[in-house]
């Protein structure tokens, strides 16, 4: 009897024994496979964030929570599915605690700074773009098998994942020279006295201002009219642009030297005194002459973006035709001093046009966002940096070069008209940059800086990207250790000023031992400069290049027989000749994708 209660104690003991290992060892599977399958969701929202062409935060982490969840259901607990896994009872308050029905299943997910103190703080929303580490916690409610006999109900189990987006410096090189608004659609008018032209209704009797728009010579791409894209009115022999300007400095003199058909700026007949409120320099008593038919006084930028204006109101200011633009960006439509001094009070087409401060500015800001084509290329820029600051750890440089590179808050001199004009005063124009900085993104200060670029100078590419190297460089103070390294560079020509070509290229091998890639993007404004851009910028001699002709519309293609700088430079780095303003945001955006997914190799 006692030996058989001792084999019986012996069988249930042993029993019991066997089901607690085969429960444990089901719980350590369980609990392998609830990791592996939280940190697939934490990899894949991380990847979707970095991959993300998304300028919109809060649609960038939707996406990457999206992301992590299809990756979560994709697995399975111990043979059950977690297709079913809950994704709303758990939250940031009870995850920690939270246990899920009987082999039911949840995924949490929520989104880190890296950059906080201490390291790893929960943004409060996902609008909050410095969530760039993806935190998920899954939980599953883990049924033993034999709990009825073990005494051992539902047990949640849980686990943790967290995947950071990569950690990118990268330095934009942005060119500000004189060329980069030679695609401005602007109208050249003739602002003179006509005496025999009747006054508005603002007025009485003869005698107003017409504002007469000026005729291209013969042969112009433009027409007969001097209206249009600027380098149209003129053709600019020069293959590198011009510096002829749609907004101050203008350099107004040049229409009438660089252009293989020219126009002529008469400074006499623009005014006979001050350059605000005043009367063309003919009304009487005033002595000067018309000039020809291709002589003008002022060039407006069409603001509303048309080659020929039909009008614009922004805001409280309306732009009814070209005569009110030639007023405003004058300052004449400032107050009724100057509104009637000038006579745009009698004469401008529209006598319901009143004078009211602010008129100047807002032409001005609407005139220089339609200055092409680095208006276009603003936009890119813009977007790039949206979308590198949203789904990856970025720190960003922005450096525009025109004349010489900038660092800081610097500005440039130049006549708002024409050295031929004094009238026309001399203005202080931004010249911006924002050096890298180990302890910052510099994110708004950078998106601060690209507004205030303007067209003015040579095109300094060697001195641009020499300071791109130093500060990307090992050793420089201002990248970072473990950050992937890259130069973005924006152009509209060649080089024009500065450093050789060939030191150029020194420069981008010295790039290529630091790691540095390149990313350059040519902007072909003509077809006589895509060679000379493609020599420059190219990521590998005998690549042949594919566009389309930027005047004609017609394919072409083109050979480079020596390496450019991105192939100098290495590292990845590629090449994009760009020949239609409107595909620059698809580049810059491209570039970005491609960032991303290098960061994350």
């Amino acid at each position: 009897m006692v030996t058989l209660m001792v084999f019986i104690i012996g069988f249930i003991f042993l029993t019991s024994l066997g089901l607690f290992a085969f429960e444990a060892t089901r719980a350590n599977a369980a609990r392998d496979e609830l990791r592996s399958a939280c940190e697939a969701a934490a990899l894949a929202g991380a990847a979707a964030l970095a991959s993300s062409d998304s300028t919109d935060t809060t649609t960038a982490h939707n996406n990457a929570i999206a992301a992590a969840q299809q990756s979560f259901v994709a697995n399975s607990i111990v043979g059950t599915t977690l297709a079913g896994a809950d994704f709303s009872s758990m939250t940031a308050a009870n995850f920690s605690t939270y246990g899920p029905a009987s082999e039911g299943s949840a995924l949490f997910v929520e989104f880190l700074d890296p950059n906080s103190t201490p390291v790893g703080q929960p943004v409060p929303n996902l609008a909050d773009p410095k969530g760039r580490i993806v935190h998920c916690v899954a939980a599953f409610g883990l049924q033993p098998v034999f709990g009825q006999f073990l005494g051992i109900d539902n047990t949640p189990i849980r686990s943790e994942a967290s995947s950071r987006v990569p950690s990118l410096d990268v330095v934009m090189l942005f060119d500000v020279s004189g060329s980069i608004d030679d695609q401005t659609p602007v109208t050249c008018v003739k602002r003179m006295y006509n005496a025999g032209l009747a006054q508005n209704a603002n007025g009485a009797g003869l005698g107003s201002i017409e504002y007469r728009k000026a005729s291209t010579t013969g042969g112009s791409p433009a027409g007969p009219i001097a209206e249009g894209r600027m380098w149209d009115i003129i053709q600019c022999w020069s293959v590198t642009g011009m510096d002829w300007n749609g907004t101050p400095p203008q350099n107004v003199d040049q229409s009438s030297w660089v252009g293989t058909f020219p126009v002529t700026f008469s400074p006499g007949l623009r005014s006979a005194g001050a350059d605000v409120g005043t009367p063309p320099g003919n009304w009487p008593p005033g002595p000067a002459g018309l000039g020809t038919a291709q002589t003008y006084t002022d060039v407006v930028v069409n603001i509303d973006g048309n080659k020929i204006f039909a009008g614009t109101t922004i805001g409280p200011y309306r732009f009814p035709d070209v005569a009110t633009l030639v007023e405003a960006a004058r300052g004449n439509l400032e107050d009724n001093v100057v509104y009637t001094n000038s006579k745009a009070k009698v004469s401008l087409p529209d006598p319901t046009i009143a004078p009211l401060p602010g008129y100047q500015a807002a032409y001005m800001t609407a005139a220089r966002a339609h200055c092409m084509p680095i208006g276009a290329a603003q936009q890119a820029a813009t977007s790039f940096f949206q979308i590198m600051n949203n789904n990856t750890n970025a720190h960003f440089a922005f450096l525009s070069f025109g004349s010489g590179v900038s660092t800081g808050a610097n500005t440039t001199g130049g006549d708002n008209v024409s050295s031929l004009y004094p009238a026309g005063g001399v203005g202080s124009y931004p010249f911006v940059g924002t050096k890298l900085n180990n302890g910052s993104s510099n994110y708004a200060q950078v998106m601060a800086d690209i507004p205030q670029t303007l067209a003015n100078g040579c095109t300094d590419v060697g001195d641009a990207l020499q300071e791109s190297y130093n500060e990307l460089k090992k050793g420089s103070g201002l990248s970072r250790n473990d950050a992937k390294k890259f130069v973005v560079l924006f152009t509209d020509g060649q080089r024009t000023c500065g450093p050789s070509n060939a030191s150029i290229m020194t420069t981008a091998d010295n790039c290529r031992t630091e790691g540095i890639a390149a990313y350059t993007i040519g902007m072909a404004q003509n077809s006589s400069i895509i060679p000379g851009e493609c020599n420059l910028l190219n990521e590998g001699a005998g690549k042949t290049i594919s566009y389309t002709d930027p005047i004609t519309g017609l394919p072409g293609s083109y050979t480079p027989g020596a390496d450019g700088i991105a192939a100098h430079a290495g590292n990845g780095g590629k090449f994009f000749l760009v020949t239609n303003t409107a595909n620059l945001r698809y580049v810059f955006e491209n570039i970005a994708r491609q960032l991303v997914q290098l960061g994350r190799s």
